[in-house]
């Protein structure tokens, strides 16, 4: 006889052997927030083993956000009270594609 299971425990057992955790999100829109249209140029794109991946579109721009790294990781990392879900961020260079927006 097959039991039937509610929809939620099926999609959390799913979204848990996929890797999925809610709290990537709020790291993409905490990045977002704390950046402001530089987040057009610098976007989060994903996190793995507590580092957040940034693509960014140029090397000046690369530089300068990889001179103020560790107080990015101490400000994202505040958002989230006394857990730190960062200990990195690891910059690359223009692997995804870009706005077209040069205001930022």
């Amino acid at each position: 006889m097959k039991v039937l299971r509610p929809a939620t425990a099926i999609l959390s057992a799913v979204l848990a052997r996929s890797g999925y955790e809610p709290r990537h999100f709020a790291l993409f829109e905490v990045w977002d927030r704390l950046l402001g249209p530089q987040a057009t140029k610098a976007r989060a794109v994903g996190v793995k083993n507590g580092r957040l991946y940034v693509d960014v579109d140029s090397s000046v721009r690369l530089h300068t956000l990889t001179l103020r790294k560790r107080e990015l990781v101490k400000k994202m990392n505040g958002a989230f009270g006394g857990e730190a879900p960062l200990s990195d961020i690891i910059f690359r260079l223009g692997t995804t594609p870009f706005s077209d927006d040069t205001n930022a």
